[in-house]
């Protein structure tokens, strides 16, 4: 039975050839079904936290939907944009021929300032705007918001807006790697720049905002009534946090490296001089295991067991840019190294998709020669 064999079962067969537009259709479908349901489930914890007899106070209801917004739309453009680069080169993706078209008609450019800036204007664009829509709600009926309204402005609304933005990430980041493939030379950044400014950086300044909608979600209560924080909590919600760092804003990390591997980009500069550990994925299991005592010890030592709301959340603040840069800086250093010193086509990262390939759970890639970084 071959791969393409009528015969097997339709959850087996190789998916359909998937041009841009049907893409694009699927991404703002599921980008709008996971963050309604995110937020959703974080606007009710919010909600709880902070409602007085059943209402928000307006500056912290419009405060909290801004939040959501920016987060949201901050995530979904960058995901979108790497996302349809990574289906593009593993010929996931198929333009058919007017889309060919418009993408061969874009004028040549480069990928300078296509991930990060774009994602930043439109997420703080896009808050300001749920903000200042949900402060004019509340100053027209004259009090806060209830749960349902809250919902509407902190949900509904972002996630309506990942839909949106969404697809015009991906077809703008398509837009953009076309024409820089056919530029020559290729797009070159220096090493540390691009580790550091392309890829670490803006994952460690996310990571932190979140970290502080977070801390406050955790010692909400403490907050409310204005107790203080046990230090073992403390150190035990980093220790925890540190294990989601490294599992998720890592990877995403990891991801962006070896999509980039992939793209028209030339890495100058020195490589790290003398010989680096790698980077292992069971470093989240125990980084924890470091975390905890780390922050527990000096401040046992400074007879510090009990911090007000506001020294805990710096705490939590400085001890997740600090994990999230350096983590972040090592997984991707070693990527690269991994990837610059074994030949491209006995990596794992593209052994696994040849593997899926030949067994007809992918499309056969549709470029024969992709380019290489470094």
């Amino acid at each position: 039975m071959t791969a393409s064999s009528p015969d097997k079962p339709r959850w087996l067969r190789p998916r359909p050839p998937q041009t841009i537009k049907s893409y694009v259709r699927r991404l703002a479908g599921w980008n709008f079904f996971f963050w309604s349901l995110f937020l959703w489930w974080s606007g009710n914890v919010g909600f709880y936290w902070l409602n007085r007899d059943g209402r928000l106070d307006p500056n912290e209801a419009a405060t909290a939907a801004g939040w959501s917004g920016f987060v949201s739309v901050f995530v979904v453009v960058c995901a979108a944009t790497i996302q349809a680069r990574r289906r593009f080169f593993f010929g996931r993706l198929e333009p058919d021929a007017s889309e060919w078209r418009d993408l061969e008609a874009q004028p040549p450019r480069t990928l300078r300032a296509g991930f990060f800036v774009p994602a930043l204007i439109a997420a703080t664009a896009f808050s300001w705007a749920i903000y200042g829509l949900t402060r004019l709600g509340s100053w027209m009926v004259g009090w806060g918001p209830d749960r349902r309204e809250f919902l509407f402005a902190a949900a509904f609304l972002p996630a309506l807006g990942t839909a949106w933005l969404a697809p015009w990430a991906a077809r703008r980041s398509l837009r953009r790697l076309v024409p820089a493939m056919e530029l020559s030379p290729p797009l070159e950044i220096p090493r540390r720049r691009y580790i550091l400014l392309h890829n670490v950086l803006p994952y460690a300044l996310f990571n932190t905002a979140l970290g502080v909608g977070l801390a406050f979600a955790r010692f909400g209560r403490s907050y409310q009534q204005g107790l203080p924080v046990a230090s073992h909590d403390l150190a035990l919600h980093l220790a925890v946090t540190s294990f989601f760092i490294c599992l998720f804003v890592v990877g995403a990390a990891r991801v962006k490296a070896r999509v980039d591997f992939l793209s028209p980009l030339v890495l100058t500069g020195p490589r790290p001089a003398g010989r680096q550990r790698r980077y292992r994925l069971w470093l989240p299991l125990a980084l924890p295991f470091v975390v905890y005592p780390l922050v527990r010890l000096p401040l046992a030592v400074a007879s510090l067991d009990l911090l007000s709301v506001d020294l805990a959340i710096l705490v939590k603040v400085l001890v997740c840019f600090v994990i999230s840069l350096s983590a972040s800086a090592w997984a991707v250093s070693s990527v690269l190294r991994d990837m610059e010193e074994k030949d491209l086509s006995n990596h794992p990262y593209v052994m696994i998709h040849r593997v899926l390939r030949n067994a007809g759970w992918t499309r056969r890639p549709t470029l024969d020669s992709p380019s290489r970084v470094g």
